[in-house]
């Protein structure tokens, strides 16, 4: 892994690194999500997690999975990406 960062040193790409289908280690106690974890979630998601919704991941807002007053924490793995739209509809509903 050391030899792939250093070649990609030079150049202004990001390295997202997955497991399986999960993203390492990119987690934190504050409520916002931090730029590397939007990063993962451009890599992960794309966009809105909606079905059907293709709006991209630069106008979404990023969404705990699991309500941050319930885990108290920002897991990359337990974020997803919803535009506008979709964020609030989740937020008053339950889900998508």
């Amino acid at each position: 892994m050391k030899e792939v960062i250093r070649l990609a040193g030079h150049a202004h790409h990001y390295l997202a690194i997955f497991d399986k289908g999960q993203a390492i280690g990119l987690y934190h106690t504050k409520r916002l999500a931090s730029p590397g974890q939007r990063i993962v979630l451009y890599a992960k998601d794309r966009g809105c997690s909606h079905p059907g919704c293709d709006v991209a991941g630069y106008y979404c807002e990023v969404h705990h999975v699991t309500d941050y007053a319930q885990s108290r924490s920002t897991d990359v793995n337990d974020l997803t990406f919803g535009c506008g739209p979709h964020h609030k509809l989740v937020r008053s509903c339950g889900g998508f």
